[in-house]
């Protein structure tokens, strides 16, 4: 299980290099003009590829960046160019990485 305490040393380090976070215990409670950082607790989860499809649905410029210990499993059930799916455990020196090619001009949609 995930919790916010072992969340908060990667948020602030993307806060400390200027990004804004939130964080949330919901997927769908995620800001629709934001980039969706989803560490799962279960890919093999079936809600998590709907849940991440509606996310996406809402905002054509939305992205999704998914950290899971099985990456393979996601990327079968999840083929969008606008979704970033890293293995864990992930640093704060990846997710930045992955959030400058997620967010760069031309990727993506």
């Amino acid at each position: 299980m995930v919790t916010h305490v072992e969340l908060r040393p990667l948020a602030r380090y993307l806060e400390d290099v200027g990004y804004v976070v939130q964080l949330i215990t919901e997927p769908s409670r995620a800001r629709t003009d934001s980039t969706l950082i989803w560490r799962l607790r279960n890919e093999a989860d079936e809600n998590v590829a709907d849940t991440v499809r509606l996310f996406l649905g809402v905002r054509g410029d939305a992205r999704a960046v998914l950290v899971c210990e099985q990456p393979g499993v996601l990327r079968e059930r999840i083929d969008d160019a606008r979704v970033w799916v890293v293995p864990a455990p992930v640093t704060g020196l990846q997710l930045v990485e992955v959030l400058r090619d997620a967010l760069s001009p031309g990727r993506g949609a």
